[in-house]
């Protein structure tokens, strides 16, 4: 019995294994079947698969926060970077402080503390406009004013006497720093270089004998003193002489071009000076020149050696040295170049403090020049008379010449950003290698990039015999960079790039658009004419009648039209500080080469290797052409795979074959205005209208955008400004006459509708145009002290609600603003035109693209992003993705009257598309929480980019215009050449509408 049992465990357990090994057996051939049938799958068309693999890889290099971890490319570009740039310990500073110290997000070793934590996720790249403070320096300011005490250095009691001290060796620390000569210079605070190069310029002893002269590469902060000369001087075009650059970068180390142009003028000086009286100092002519140690525009140093040679021949010829950008990482030796007047900012040499600047003056100079100060102040005089004009002032410089009492705290704080640079750095000429070294590599990474051959693009089966030369010239190189040198030499070339980006066509990126993007991508650099007209109307090659027709075409300095009559404006830059590193070159980089190279025939590419099948389908291109195919491709315009998806939006031919009538999409559905938003408040969210009708008037939507909130300024508050706004909900109550406000934990604010404010009128500045606007004030308020008006204080409610001190304004019916995008018609507080249209379906493609671009997220994440973000007018369903981009004219006909009539009826409306919508950083406004969010710009910016736009909707007009009545509404008399709808019958559209096109754009 006992054996049976035996055998039969051992049989059972026999079985048992058998069948695992059998049942194991047959799940590894499956298992590999599955693997050889993805193999096949994946290898059909293996070179397009891999080359989509890494488009798609270098776009999300750009999201990685350490590359190095995950990316055999990065440390293989790093350390090619290194063999060149660290032989020497040009980059990183010692022992690589670079990364084990400053900038160990990811390496951290010991306690050591990153210094500059918030650049973790970020690229700063703008530290020629400031650089940034560590943690340490701000540490050990932070401790110096809690364990010490200071006051007043004017004060004699002994807090006053040991601030006095500090403060004075805070001046000896600049001037050891900078190595001056022992007791011949002196430093006067000020406000900042700019401050410094004002007080030169008013107080210079100008006579009619002297003149200014200075490089045309100037800030215009040295350019503004040219006034000062005029003003003294006397005459427009004797008072000053600007010298071409050129005359600056020649190759030997005479400068006999300038010092000829000096001579012309310093032989009537010197006459002058014979004739006079020697011992009066005041009766003496000097002249002054003034350039730049390196230039703010395109990091070009310029030749320090000319101070010697112009005090050496023309010692009556004082120089000026605006040393802003030198210093900030380079050094300055006032003993080999003792220059008479040097202008400074510390925050472009460590970051903090702020509004604090020195002019470092020769005290011979100063005496001598720096004569011509009328004001007298606290601090500045030994004696004065309040009875009589009467006043001694103090005989030092440095006394007479800083009013009042210095801002000596942040004076005493200087020293810890100069223990930055000696002691943690080991000393500016470190600085100097350091970013040098970057800025080398980075441009020579510039000029590498190409966009493709555009044979091979346009023919793919061209000839691929012809040698490399042939080809290279046919490629478009993409950037152009602005500079006198080839970046080979750090004594004749700062940390400081300056270029223009090309498109596949040759024509320029507006540097609108790159700053943009940039920001998008979490790099933020400077855009612009940089305050330096000189260097930037050379570089770009524009004219006096260039800048003559730009002002005409109303563009100002910091505005946006950055492209006019194919011409740039201005550029982009890009400034290395000590804490950049590799990193965030090669973000930089990869950046570039995600948004800019093959702008636009890239997206056909990869249409073509996405959607071979798809050939009887319409293709719209949606960066704005029409391509041959079939679909809308969710293809980026770039080569390196920023937007670049497997899935697309079919149209159902509708370009082919001419089927231009009511819409119906794949489903059967009609497409349909479902709904309509009224924005009564600017930036405040929308009164919704469904199965309804809405009167429409001259300017648009009745009550649509016809109030806005603005600040003490008088310049309107968008959201942008201040994201909570969005809470602020909207009603419309035709039937009592209210527009009613509400908003979180406040209580019910209502408006009469036909009521207009009497307290003030004011032109209110609204996307750069002034618009008259009726103030809600005192006397319109109930409860105001004699307030005789019958409404709440808005004022008071916007502020508890914001924070921020702020007023409700109407625009008054008697302004007529014209629309930006069509000037035959009217818009109210609206940006550009009377409607914006949007696509509910194109709404639904984004949010996938959104959650496909963000693979660290869930769906759930981007809830907050719908319809309402994007603040339309119109909103249309039932239609296929981005069909809207299509039309050029359509009606709308009410569900309620589906027989056509005349287009002048409210049953039947024409509009017209009159041109794509441009988005900015406002639709990245989470209208659930009122906070900025980073989508959906990011992922638009990706595939819907056109002529410098990023785009989603369309600016809508009515095709007929809407006479005005002579009521106190929205309403003025057009003139007799206008089609109008006649204003004895209210026009209304209805809710919902049938669409019918009647023609398209393409």
């Amino acid at each position: 019995m006992l054996i049976f049992i035996v055998s039969l465990i051992i049989t059972i357990t026999s079985i048992i294994f058998l069948f695992k090994t059998v049942y194991k057996k047959n799940n590894n051939n499956i298992n590999n079947n599955n693997k050889i049938n993805e193999n096949q799958n994946n290898n059909y068309n293996n070179n397009d698969i891999e080359k989509i693999k890494d488009i798609k890889k270098e776009k999300s290099i750009l999201n990685n926060n350490d590359p190095a971890n995950n990316d055999l490319k990065y440390k293989e570009e790093f350390n090619k970077f290194l063999n060149k740039f660290s032989k020497n310990q040009e980059y990183g500073y010692k022992d690589n402080l670079i990364d084990n110290e400053l900038r160990n997000h990811y390496n951290k070793k010991d306690d050591t503390i990153d210094q500059f934590p918030k650049l973790k996720d970020i690229v700063y790249l703008d530290h020629a406009a400031s650089t940034l403070a560590s943690i340490n320096q701000i540490e050990d300011i932070s401790k110096e004013i809690n364990n010490s005490m200071f006051c007043n250095p004017h004060s004699v009691n002994p807090i006053g006497l040991k601030t006095k001290e500090e403060v004075d060796s805070i001046r000896e620390m600049i001037l050891n720093y900078f190595n001056a000569p022992y007791k011949q210079y002196s430093v006067i605070f000020t406000s900042g270089c700019t401050d410094s190069l004002k007080k030169v310029g008013e107080y210079f002893s100008w006579s009619k004998k002297s003149k200014f002269y200075y490089s045309l590469e100037s800030h215009n902060s040295l350019l503004g003193i040219r006034e000062y000369a005029c003003e003294k001087i006397g005459s427009s075009t004797t008072s000053f002489q600007p010298i071409p650059s050129l005359y600056f970068k020649c190759n030997n180390d005479q400068f006999n071009d300038i010092l000829e142009i000096i001579g012309n003028n310093y032989n009537d000086t010197i006459e002058n000076n014979n004739n006079n009286n020697n011992n009066n100092k005041n009766n003496e002519s000097y002249s002054l020149f003034g350039y730049p140690g390196q230039c703010n525009y395109s990091g070009t140093k310029y030749p320090l050696e000319l101070i010697n040679r112009i005090q050496k021949k023309y010692p009556k010829c004082k120089v000026l040295l605006d040393a802003a950008s030198l210093v900030s990482t380079s050094s300055f030796d006032l003993t080999k170049y003792p220059v008479d007047f040097m202008t400074i900012s510390f925050y472009k040499m460590f970051g903090y403090p702020t509004g604090i600047g020195a002019l470092i003056v020769k005290n011979d100079s100063g005496e001598k020049c720096l004569i011509n100060k009328k004001y007298f102040s606290g601090g500045t005089v030994n004696a004065s008379m309040a009875q009589e004009r009467f006043h001694i002032d103090r005989p030092s410089l440095v006394e007479r010449l800083e009013d009042g009492t210095i801002n000596f705290m942040n004076i005493i704080s200087l020293k810890h950003g100069f223990n930055i640079i000696n002691n943690q750095l080991g000393g500016i000429d470190n600085v100097k290698l350091h970013t040098f070294a970057l800025t080398q590599y980075c441009k020579e990474e510039m000029l590498k990039l190409y966009h493709d051959n555009i044979n091979n693009n346009n023919n793919n089966n061209s000839n691929n015999n012809n040698n490399n030369d042939s080809n290279q010239q046919q490629k478009q190189q993409l950037c152009i960079i602005y500079s006198d040198n080839h970046f080979k030499d750090s004594s004749k070339q700062g940390s400081i790039i300056n270029f223009n980006i090309f498109r596949s066509n040759g024509e320029l990126f507006g540097y609108n658009e790159v700053e943009k993007l940039a920001s998008l991508s979490s790099i933020y650099l400077r855009t612009g004419c940089f305050c330096n007209p000189g260097a930037c109307h050379g570089y770009l090659n524009l004219s006096k009648k260039d800048i003559e027709q730009h002002l005409k075409d109303g563009h100002v300095c910091w505005d946006s039209k950055d492209i006019l009559n194919g011409k740039p404006t201005g550029s982009v830059r890009i400034s290395f500080g000590y804490m950049n590193n590799f990193n965030d070159v090669y973000k930089f980089i990869n950046f570039l080469k995600s948004n800019f190279i093959n702008d636009h025939r890239f997206e056909k590419e990869i249409i073509k290797l996405n959607n071979n099948n798809n050939n009887n389908k319409l293709k719209y291109n949606l960066s704005g052409d029409i391509s041959d195919s079939g679909s809308i491709s969710s293809g980026s315009s770039d080569s390196s795979g920023s937007g670049i998806e497997d899935y697309e939006v079919q149209y159902s031919n509708i370009k082919e074959e001419k089927e231009i009538g009511n819409l119906i999409n794949e489903k059967g559905d009609e497409v349909l205005l479902s709904e309509i938003y009224i924005y009564p408040v600017k930036s405040c969210s929308g009164h919704r209208v469904v199965n309804d009708k809405w009167e429409l008037v001259p300017s648009g939507l009745k009550y649509d955008r016809e109030w806005t909130i603005i600040d003490q300024n008088g310049n309107y508050i968008n959201q942008k400004k201040l994201p909570i706004l969005a809470l602020i909900q909207t009603e419309i109550d035709l039937i009592n006459d209210k527009l009613i406000l509400t908003a979180p934990e406040m209580k019910v604010l209502s408006i009469p509708l036909s009521y207009y404010p009497i307290s003030a009128f004011d032109q209110i500045q609204v996307c750069g145009d002034k618009v008259d606007g009726l103030l809600y004030g005192d006397k319109d308020f109930s409860n105001s002290s004699g307030g005789s008006g019958n409404i709440d204080n808005i004022s008071e409610w916007l502020y508890q609600f914001t924070g921020k001190k702020c007023y409700l304004v109407r625009k008054s019916p008697e302004s007529h603003r014209k629309s930006k995008v069509d000037s035959s018609n009217e818009i109210s507080f609206a940006n550009e035109s009377p409607y914006l249209l949007i696509n509910e379906e194109s709404v639904k493609d984004l949010k996938k693209r959104i959650i496909k671009d963000n693979p660290d997220s869930v769906p759930s994440d981007w809830n907050w992003i719908s319809k309402h973000s994007f603040r339309a007018n119109f909103i249309i369903t039932g239609g296929n993705a981005y069909q809207e981009d299509l039309w050029s004219q359509f009606q709308l006909i009410s569900k309620q009257n589906d027989t056509q009539s005349s287009p002048s009826s409210s049953s039947s409306l024409i509009f017209n598309s009159v041109g794509d919508c441009n988005r900015c950083k406002m639709i990245c406004i989470n209208q659930k929480m009122g906070i900025e969010e980073r989508e959906p710009l990011s992922t638009l910016a990706s595939y819907r980019r056109s002529s410098g736009k990023i785009i989603f909707g369309q600016h809508l007009n009515l095709a007929d215009s809407i006479k005005r009545n002579s009521t106190h509404s929205n309403d003025t008399a057009l003139g007799s050449n206008e089609s109008s709808i006649s204003a004895s019958n209210t026009i209304f559209l209805h809710v919902p509408s049938k669409l019918k096109v009647l023609s398209e754009r393409y």
